[in-house]
């Protein structure tokens, strides 16, 4: 029987055979945070709706693309694949590593068509401006799953601006929720001044607005409609656009929408800013009513609008000693509290420095500060980790319930929907560690902080930090069974995760490899004798 090396795959050769390491899987996340060039879209001459393609690529060890083809697993829209896989071959990479040393990768990329510019008439004339007359409107719709902005907003000759803000559209699921809409919504007047409207007017006369087709509309379905619209002297014209981007829609189009939306302020009524508050006073809003302390808790609580609304808020008159009652039940707590759990929970430093230098972090029971440390991923900031610790917060706090329950603050915070998505984990995770979370702590599933990580470079900080790849969660599974991506689970298994276990589907580490296309765990496998 030929001999067989048992050892780690080496990153030159399968051990023992000759035979070159296959590439590596990364996720296209990891593909797209290497890119240093490449299309992901492609002009076509006649796409038939929404079509996307998607192309496997194998990377050199230098980031040039050797090989692309298409993914025969996945047919959006029927497209043919030349123009896309042409596009994703001249894609550039940085070099991709593993364990500190460069290697080839194998991963996908989409490559999405849109058909190139139409327009009705080019040569179409623009209207001599009557300003007795003029309007210019914007309206976006909300969309089938929420969280899409409705609203309507008219400007007139006069600069004054009219916005109409909609809590949800008659068609969107209500199970989204239709507060996910406009921040204010409502009737708001405001006034622009002739040079704000005329260099608008100018940027639609270059657009060459009037010889626009009337409506752009993709395939694509449950997105937002927007509708543009410039009437004056008699004369208008309308353009709607549905994802028009991918149906012949020029950008000068979206660069109008928002246009409009910057020329008319918009964004203290959609998202709020720190025009909001001025907007609000001059409308007599009284910032010292339950009104304005409800908003500004709703607002650190929720993660909407930015820390400046909020402390623009407080400076305006609402006050952090008012009292409120937030649960049935529970005795009134000045709204201070609620804001210092909102700037921790929702990654709110500037606003954590506002309370924290004023002593809410004093006044802070200390079982609510730690579940706020816990649950917040220890602020998502390492300057915030450090003053909570320092205040009292215990950094061996679990999550007491919900589905995250038992996690530690550092589980909270590596979890791919958790507190601190988006923002980059490594000086997090450093603070957290330093502060005395247990690397190895597990929550009510078993699980520990590498369960369910995507990014490898977070795996190797965790990994080098202490964390055992070596465990198993209550069901039997090692961090393995927590990812179907190549990288993360070769780098697991070279940890000494247990390649014995079961997917939640029932599938074993085998039979996962060869579907989800793990060439580098399949080589490991079979190396080690693994059915």
């Amino acid at each position: 029987m030929k001999h067989l090396c048992i050892a780690a795959l080496s990153l030159a050769v399968l051990c023992g055979t000759g035979e070159a390491r296959p590439p590596i899987g990364f996720s296209t996340e990891s593909l797209l945070d290497h890119r240093l060039a490449g299309e992901t879209s492609v002009v076509v001459p006649k796409p038939r709706g929404w079509q996307e393609v998607p192309v496997i690529v194998t990377i050199s060890q230098t980031g040039e693309v050797t090989a692309a083809e298409r993914d025969p697993k996945r047919n959006i829209g029927g497209a043919a694949p030349a123009p896309a896989l042409a596009a994703a071959r001249r894609w550039k990479f940085r070099p991709f590593r593993y364990r500190g040393e460069p290697v080839t990768v194998r991963g996908i990329v989409d490559i999405v068509y849109r058909a190139p510019p139409r327009w009705r008439d080019p040569e179409a004339t623009f209207p001599p401006i009557d300003y007795s007359t003029l309007k210019i409107q914007l309206v976006r719709s909300d969309c089938f799953f929420g969280g899409c902005p409705h609203y309507s907003v008219t400007i007139d000759g006069s600069g004054a601006v009219h916005f109409t803000g909609f809590k949800g559209a008659p068609g969107a699921h209500p199970q989204f929720g239709p507060d996910e809409s406009v921040l204010f919504p409502g009737e708001h007047r405001s006034k622009i001044d002739r040079a704000t409207l005329d260099a608008l007017i100018e940027r639609f006369r270059d657009a060459r607005f009037f010889g626009l087709e009337p409506e752009y509309s993709s395939t694509i379905t449950d997105q937002p409609t927007y509708v543009l619209k410039f009437e004056t002297g008699g004369r208008s014209w309308a353009v709607t656009d549905y994802r028009g981007e991918h149906a012949g829609m020029p950008p000068v189009v979206t660069e109008l929408e928002n246009a409009v939306d910057r020329a008319a302020g918009t964004a203290r009524w959609v998202s709020g800013d720190e025009s909001s508050v001025a907007a609000l006073e001059a409308e007599g809003f009284d910032f010292r009513s339950r009104e304005a302390a409800e908003l500004t808790a709703y607002l650190a609580l929720t993660g909407r609008g930015p820390d400046a609304l909020i402390l623009a808020l407080i400076d305006a008159g609402v006050s952090p000693e008012y009292p409120m009652v937030f649960d049935i039940g529970d005795p009134p707590a000045p709204l201070g509290e609620s804001l210092l759990v909102g700037a921790i929970g929702r990654h709110r430093p500037a606003l954590f420095a506002y309370l924290a230098g004023r002593g809410w972090l004093a006044r802070l029971p200390r079982e609510r500060l730690s579940q706020a440390f816990v649950e917040g991923g220890g602020g998502c900031d390492p300057a915030v980790t450090r003053a909570l610790v320092a205040a009292g917060a215990d950094p061996k706090a679990k999550i007491r319930s919900g589905e995250r329950s038992g996690a530690t603050a550092l589980i909270a915070a590596v979890r791919p929907w958790g507190p601190c998505q988006g923002l980059d984990l490594k000086p997090i995770v450093e603070a957290l560690i330093a502060a005395g979370v247990d690397v190895n702590a597990t929550d009510d599933a078993g699980e520990t902080a590498l369960y369910g990580v995507g990014d490898p470079d977070l795996q190797e900080q965790l990994l080098a930090a202490g964390a055992r790849a070596d465990v198993r969660d209550k069901k039997g599974n090692s961090p393995v069974f927590s990812s179907w991506n190549d990288r993360i689970v070769l780098g697991l298994l070279d940890a000494g995760a247990d390649p014995k276990g079961r997917y939640s589907d029932g599938k074993t580490l085998r039979e996962q490899a060869v579907e989800r296309d793990m060439p580098s765990v399949l080589a490991w496998l079979d190396a080690h004798r693994i059915d």
